[in-house]
């Protein structure tokens, strides 16, 4: 059977899977050369795929996707002229480490749907690209370090990385694999383990509980209109979820890794920072709240076009970003900067109610997960920037292509 799977494999595969590797598990801080080779290894890709495609690079559905980030990054470049601090070295590295990989990234993403007209195929090229890089963040934890101080943030630490990078990417991953689990095969399961135990060892609460979320959302959009089901499922859960609930809260070292910091997160939810005992909660969750008020203040004093892009850091005592998208974007962007961004999450919201609405006539689900991924990720950017990472708009751009490119199928479909 392996030897099988294995013949399947085409030279496109191999590509795009490069491609997802170095993009998302190669771009990493502690080593200086490591985005720049990444890069370079990602556009001979993108070379090879134009040579196997006759040298013509026809592009129409990323069209979209390349002048939205191209806009966006050059509005990003027009707030040097009204920032309150000198940011060329950030715009550069906007331009050099995130809009030209991602424009090559997105034409090599068409390109490969094209030819394999199979959106589950192209999924299943970054859920491996994600198993490797879960992989090297693996080799790059040290794990005696972290069960000896029980700090999960150690996780992938020796990369060099901030750990939320890796979880969030985990997290935004684990969701396609569960879309595949309950819409196409049950042979995702081992991968669906995997993942499952990373996010526990890992620690995150955003990464778990958008998990969670995403995870009980798909296992209940999976039943269709069985409400004898659903009524099932529901009890399932509530089931499910008192059993894990023991576990996360009394078991004392599941307490230590993932359940004092849950608990520590509804129990300061609404709470502005002076409410909040950082004697009763780690300094995270009270620095967050700090931070996110300060940005509300530069977003309220300059709610038009913002401070510029990447000075938020330059109005708070900490020296760091606001760690939640929205207001980071409105402090350093504003309003303007917000609707350019956030203009293509209502782009995706609007293909997949197209293909919602003609739901019976098609057997793609792709618009299921596109739904409940842009939902998921917008919660989980409550607390943590995306707008300028490629872990996190990889993957939504890969849903968004595999749903257009379902779409597409049916649309061809139903005009023969």
């Amino acid at each position: 059977m392996l030897r099988q799977k294995l013949r399947n494999i085409k030279i496109r595969d191999i590509l795009m899977l490069i491609i997802f590797v170095m993009a998302l598990g190669f771009r990493t801080n502690y080593y200086s050369n490591e985005k720049n080779i990444s890069t370079t290894i990602m556009i001979i890709c993108f070379v090879v795929m134009v040579i196997l495609d006759n040298g013509l690079i026809r592009i129409k559905s990323s069209t979209k996707y390349v002048i939205w980030y191209v806009i966006f990054t050059g509005f990003c470049a027009l707030s040097g002229s009204w920032a309150i601090h000198e940011n060329n070295i950030y715009v550069k590295a906007l331009f050099k480490d995130i809009m030209i990989p991602l424009i090559f990234i997105i034409l090599a993403m068409e390109m490969y749907l094209r030819n394999t007209q199979s959106s589950v195929r192209f999924f299943n090229c970054i859920i491996a690209a994600e198993m490797i890089t879960l992989l090297r963040a693996i080799i790059y934890t040290p794990w005696a370090k972290l069960f000896g101080t029980m700090d999960t943030r150690l996780f992938g630490t020796n990369l060099g990385i901030n750990y939320n990078d890796i979880t969030t990417q985990i997290a935004l991953v684990f969701l396609m694999v569960s879309y595949l689990f309950y819409f196409e095969s049950k042979k995702y399961r081992p991968v669906l383990l995997v993942l499952i135990l990373f996010l526990i060892i890992s620690g995150s609460r955003k990464a778990l509980i958008v998990s969670v979320m995403g995870m009980i959302l798909l296992y209940l959009i999976n039943i269709g209109e069985n409400k004898i089901l659903l009524f099932k499922r529901l009890l399932i859960i509530l089931l499910v979820g008192i059993i894990a609930s023991l576990i996360v809260f009394k078991i004392p070292i599941m307490y230590e890794f993932v359940g004092q910091k849950i608990a520590n997160v509804f129990s300061t939810m609404g709470q502005k920072s002076t409410e909040m005992s950082t004697v009763d909660i780690d300094h995270s969750l009270h620095g967050r709240a700090v931070l996110r008020e300060k940005a509300r203040e530069q977003f309220y004093a300059h709610p038009g076009k913002g401070i510029g892009y990447y000075c938020f850091q330059y109005t708070n005592s900490y020296g760091l970003y606001a760690h939640n998208n929205y207001l980071e974007i409105l402090a350093d962007l504003g309003l303007l900067g917000f609707g350019l961004y956030y203009i293509m999450y209502l782009i995706i919201f609007r293909i997949a109610f197209d293909m919602f609405l003609r739901k019976r006539r098609m057997k793609s689900k792709e618009y299921i997960l596109a739904f409940i991924f842009i939902m998921i990720l917008m919660v989980m950017e409550y607390a943590q920037i995306t707008y300028i990472r490629l872990f996190a708009l990889i993957p939504l751009l890969t849903v968004a292509m595999g749903m257009e490119s379902a779409k597409g199928n049916m649309d061809y479909v139903s005009r023969q």
